[in-house]
């Protein structure tokens, strides 16, 4: 809960210095650091602890693939955004409204409109 209060108040670098002390991080701490990065427009620092994220025993779940999408589509994040559909289908998560809106938005805006088409059929 801290370390979204200080990011989405702007304070990244105290959320970022929060979420290092923490000893053993779960994935809603993963999750709270690569949103606020994200959510403050950080989106190569959110991709790149997602990254870092997928490196540890940790399993991303719903709201990491959605953030994660997400900070690709604004980025133009092309490549780890397919990296990133072929986990979702892979760990089941492919139903979830939320993350096929985020795929549907990555494809459109990385210019892949027909892909984007197939999903949201």
């Amino acid at each position: 809960a801290l370390i979204t209060g200080y990011a989405s108040r702007g304070y990244i670098r105290s959320a970022r210095k929060m979420f290092d002390e923490i000893p053993i991080k779960d994935v809603v701490s993963w999750n709270a650091m690569i949103s606020g990065y994200a959510e403050t427009g950080n989106y190569k620092e959110a991709l790149e602890l997602f990254k870092e994220m997928m490196q540890t025993n940790v399993r991303p779940d719903e709201c990491t693939m959605v953030t994660v999408v997400s900070a690709c589509a604004q980025s133009g994040s092309m490549e780890l955004g397919r990296q990133v559909h072929s986990m979702i289908d892979h760990h089941g998560f492919g139903s979830n409204l939320n993350i096929a809106n985020a795929l549907i938005d990555l494809y459109s805006k990385c210019g892949e409109v027909e892909t984007a088409c197939g999903l949201f059929e």
